[in-house]
């Protein structure tokens, strides 16, 4: 057992030893990436998404764009982007975890590059667009797997799990689908290795990965849930030992002078180091343990059980070995040299982030500290403690004195305006009448005004009937400001409705009309751009700049800091959809944005409160915390 334990350790070891490799790999591979790679790809994708005459695609636009012409040409270069990328990094991974598991000296990065390169034309094939799937789907959805630094991000919007966790019929499917990803993950992580090892082409590789599993389920399963399971305990254990520390630490010293202060933030910025440092080496730590595992097995395996015949002639005739034979290094680089002096580079490090703690120290709240003029919106009006989009929703939102109600205006058979959020009335409605399927547009105001949507939330709300457009203006006028979303089968009759009934009453400034519709917002910005306006999105593709409307209000995956600043830069001001979550809301009230929709506006406006009376030691003390929390959150 013990000697088990140690050849186990042993693995991590190794990958510490080598860590250096993996580091100026990734400095070299990050650099083509970001000042080659990633501005190609922005400047071809702004072109030709400005050459369909527009600046900006959002939500279903994006996919009505993408069976175009224009988007086959895009799709092409984002298909060969995402290749590029899978070969440099990928591929430059796994290369150095096999030449770290050979036993042999450093290889030239050149020749590594050039090595995975001539793997290009290979994934130009339905076993390439297979592998590109698992990557851009399986991965990101279930967290198992390699993670692409193209898919990073990328995950189920948490909208759309909100969704499925109101049906226990998309529950059951949402898990089986998770399952079967999982599985065919399992199955597929070793098809890169079998590319690079014998340079098979990617669909033999699937199958190939597919067989080599089978023969070993156990060992797949107990190895990946050990690395797992140790992984996750060392990281527990080392929070843990960490936290314990800045606790003694700051228990020791007295935070209100500088010099203390200083220390514990020379120590948060020395773990946003680290966090950085262990993402940065998230990917080639995976490719590691595969690539381990993938020899341990092939070792202990048959080769002609686990490859076709052919497969097996090709290797055997061409005499290519396990371990692909690529020039090792002649010179040093620049990057060698560098590691060459670690002692003095980490001090240097040090140095930087204790002269960047002392400029924190004196501007700790404008640095550390949270965004005081964020404004609540109330989703739906306020729709979990009342009916949704009801009188009573709103008043509760008046009643607690928060900044917006953001509501859903629909409109009926004989065009009177309504507030209702889905197509029809069936989930809000507490009885069924026989039109309950049908469409708002469908159902005349009489009807509408037969149904009550407050049941569900108590015999309080018993009678709460469906509120008119004229009836929210009338009480908000003067109390609450709107975010007002227009709803399906929108046309120019009901902009110009809509535009009125606000000029009617006097409350331009109090409304912001918003649409997932780009069309909607352009005829409103054309005919008046006196007017507040609000595009709704949860994926974008091109540029913000020159988008023509006030607010972008964006979904909370999409909302990246550096979204945001480049949204700021633009001169939009920004929302975010729908927060709800205790970490979701703990890190946007941080971030430079001007509104918050949310399911709990109670819950936001006490942490503002609380926000506003932090002080400083205890806000250094909290973002220890929050960015652990943050980064957890984000991977």
């Amino acid at each position: 057992m013990k000697k088990k334990i140690k050849n186990n350790l042993s693995f991590f070891i190794c990958f510490i030893k080598n860590l250096d490799k993996f580091i100026k790999y990734q400095v070299i591979t990050k650099l083509i990436l970001a000042i080659v790679i990633i501005p190609i790809y922005g400047f071809l994708t702004s072109h030709i998404v400005n050459k369909s005459g527009n600046n900006l695609f959002t939500n279903t636009d994006v996919v009505r764009f993408l069976f175009s012409p224009q988007g086959f040409v895009f799709a092409f270069i984002l298909f060969f982007i995402i290749i590029i990328e899978v070969v440099i990094e990928i591929g430059g991974y796994i290369l150095l975890s096999s030449r770290i598991r050979g036993g042999y000296t450093e290889s030239s990065y050149i020749e590594i590059l050039k090595y995975n390169i001539k793997l290009i034309p290979e994934l130009f094939s339905i076993g390439g667009l297979l592998l590109l799937l698992y990557l851009g789907i399986m991965t990101p959805m279930t967290g198992f797997g390699i993670k692409l630094s193209f898919f990073k991000g990328l995950t189920i919007p948490n909208f759309v799990l909100a969704y499925i966790d109101q049906s226990t019929l998309y529950s059951i499917i949402y898990f089986f689908m998770m399952s079967i990803l999982v599985y065919l993950g399992i199955k597929f992580i070793f098809t890169f290795n079998f590319m690079i090892t014998y340079r098979m082409k990617p669909l033999n590789a699937i199958i190939s990965s597919g067989r080599l599993v089978s023969l070993n389920k156990m060992k797949v399963l107990k190895r990946l849930s050990w690395i797992f399971i140790v992984t996750f305990v060392l990281f527990i254990l080392f929070i843990f030992v960490w936290f314990f520390f800045i606790g003694f630490i700051s228990s020791m010293m007295n935070l209100d002078k500088t010099t203390p202060k200083i220390i514990l933030i020379f120590l948060l910025q020395l773990q946003t180091f680290g966090i950085v440092v262990v993402s940065f080496l998230s990917s080639p730590f995976r490719c590691y343990c595969i690539t381990e595992l993938y020899y341990d097995l092939i070792d202990s395996t048959s080769l002609e059980y686990v490859i076709s015949k052919d497969e097996y002639s090709i290797i055997s005739k061409n005499n290519i070995q396990l371990y692909p034979e690529i020039r090792e290094k002649s010179k040093e680089s620049i990057l060698d040299k560098v590691f060459l002096h670690k002692k003095t580079l980490s001090i240097l490090i040090l140095i930087f982030i204790f002269l960047y703690s002392t400029v924190v120290s004196i501007f700790t709240k404008e640095i550390l500290g949270y965004n005081r003029n964020i404004d609540i919106y109330a989703h739906r009006g306020y729709g979990l403690s009342a009916p949704e989009n009801s009188i009573s929703a709103i008043k509760k939102s008046i009643g607690e004195n928060i900044d917006y109600i953001e509501i859903d205006v629909q409109r009926t058979k004989d065009r009177r305006y309504v507030l209702n959020h889905d197509k029809t009335f069936k989930r809000v409605s507490i009885s069924s009448p026989n039109f309950i399927n049908k469409k708002v547009s469908d159902l005349t105001f009489n009807q509408v005004k037969q149904l009550r949507i407050g049941g569900k939330y108590g015999n309080e709300y018993f009678n709460e009937a469906v509120p008119t457009i004229e009836e929210v203006l009338k009480l908000c006028k003067g109390k609450i400001k709107i975010n007002l979303e227009l709803k399906e089968n929108v046309d120019k009759k009901m902009i110009d409705d809509i535009m009125n009934m606000i000029k009617l009453y006097s409350m331009k400034d109090d409304v912001i009309l918003t649409s997932l519709d780009a069309d909607v917002l352009k005829y409103i910005e054309d005919k008046d751009s006196s007017f507040n306006t609000g595009m709704i999105y949860y994926i974008k593709l091109g540029s913000y700049k020159n988008y023509n409307v006030d607010y972008m209000i964006m979904e909370e995956q999409e909302a990246t800091k550096k979204n945001v600043q480049r949204l700021r830069n633009f001169g939009k001001k920004v929302i975010v959809w729908t927060v709800n979550s205790d970490e979701m809301m703990e890190k946007f009230l941080r971030y430079p944005i001007d509104g918050i929709i949310t399911d709990y506006p109670s819950e936001i406006k006490n942490y503002k409160q609380r926000n506003n009376k932090i002080k400083e030691n205890e806000l250094i003390l909290t973002s220890f915390f929050n960015s652990i929390d943050e980064w957890l959150n984000s991977n």
